[in-house]
């Protein structure tokens, strides 16, 4: 045989060995594709929930919908929408729309037809002339050239939703509706406080991992109430009251977690239908606020502040708890809930609903990353049992 000249058999081998190699991969790969087909037949087999709900987002800057795109996630996952077959988008809601820069408003609907309100964020979105970037490096000055394209809640549609209480609709409030700009009219901001009758305190704040991270315009608040230099660091949460809102005098406190609290700012919750399948206590370090609830409401959910004496003196002296509601149900209407936080605003590993037990796994391996946690064992269990509630 000539030099360099393979046998024959020498070539089945090879070809036979990487077969064998590949062959691994290849049923892994079956098996996954399997696995997939397997649960998304069993999500097409669950049973339709008929439902029309109403989400409203006047907090659309961009495209990304951060503040409703998981509550479209959810709804889609646990097949509820108008008809079998069709589902809200992204696309599918009441609010700021950025490509044909349209706000919308309550009064351009009938909102009597919905079972599900979901007020996602009212907060707003604003044109800054000079970017927001620049806008952000020249506080605290005033008269700053930014102006309000759409935000808030007015007094007529605030009434809308007191009135729709009155019915069989379960309506959702959350972080901020009752802020600013929405609380620059008082008829406005009474009318909604009675629709989940609570009173708004006009604290608010958010844990961080690094006050240093915090927010321009916070480090500023801090310098002009105590007249000093922002100099804080490490983990801690920041309660601050904006001067814009009406009535208010600005506040902030700044709160250093103690050493060695594992929590530093959890949630809790009570054993009700609405909370079945919550993991509790869980860490939260998303936007929350302060509210009081008055008679007729349950609070099925708490937020619980690391504290030190100085932290508790500091909270006392503002009439203040380190033990707040976090999830307040109005049991004199028909189901309207109010979350004091921002639960909508979720980062999260956006997989396809169309799987059955999705959040499952996902609740598996969630372990991680805070965000990603709390949506998967907090809201997304919540949510299910507001749609089956």
């Amino acid at each position: 045989m000539a030099s360099g000249q393979i046998y024959p058999s020498l070539r089945v081998r090879r070809k036979e060995g990487r077969w064998f190699r590949l062959f691994p991969l290849f049923f892994a790969a079956f098996l996954l594709l399997s696995t997939l087909v397997f649960y998304h037949v069993l999500w097409v087999k669950l049973p339709w929930l008929p439902m029309n709900i109403l989400i409203v987002d006047k907090t659309v800057p961009l495209k990304n919908f951060n503040e409703h795109n998981a509550i479209v996630w959810i709804l889609k996952h646990y097949k509820a929408g108008p008809r079998e077959g069709k589902f809200l988008s992204n696309n599918d809601f009441l609010g700021y729309h950025p490509n044909e820069r349209r706000c919308e408003t309550l009064l351009s609907t009938d909102i009597s037809r919905y079972d599900l309100i979901y007020l996602a964020d009212t907060y707003g979105t604003y044109d800054y002339k000079m970017g927001f970037k620049e806008y952000e490096a020249n506080l605290p000055r005033k008269n700053l050239d930014v102006s309000l394209v759409c935000g808030g809640l007015d007094r007529k549609e605030a009434q809308m939703l007191l009135t729709s209480t009155k019915q069989a609709a379960t309506i959702i409030g959350e972080f901020n509706i009752l802020g600013f700009p929405t609380s620059l009219d008082p008829e406005a901001l009474q009318t909604l406080e009675k629709v989940f009758k609570i009173k708004w305190t006009g604290w608010y704040g958010k844990h961080y991992d690094n006050l240093s991270s915090t927010p321009k315009w916070v480090k500023d608040l801090y310098e002009a109430v105590y007249g000093e230099d922002w100099g804080f660091a490490g983990p801690g949460t920041v309660m601050v009251k904006k001067s814009e809102m009406v009535g208010i005098e600005p506040d902030v406190m700044i709160f250093k977690d103690p050493r060695g609290y594992i929590r530093p700012f959890a949630i809790f919750v009570k054993k009700t239908p609405l909370t079945e399948g919550i993991d509790s206590p869980l860490t939260y370090d998303g936007w929350f606020e302060v509210v009081k609830p008055e008679k007729g409401t349950e609070t099925i959910a708490y937020y619980h502040m690391a504290e030190t004496p100085a932290h508790l003196a500091e909270l006392r002296e503002r009439g203040l708890k380190p033990i707040f509601p976090a999830i307040v149900v109005n049991r004199t209407r028909a189901k309207a809930i109010y979350f004091a936080g921002d639960f909508a605003d979720n980062k999260f590993l956006a997989l396809s609903p169309t799987f059955f037990g999705t959040e499952y796994a996902m609740k598996a391996l969630s372990r991680a990353n805070r965000t990603d946690n709390f949506f998967w064992r907090f809201y997304v269990p919540l949510m299910r049992n507001v749609l089956y509630w």
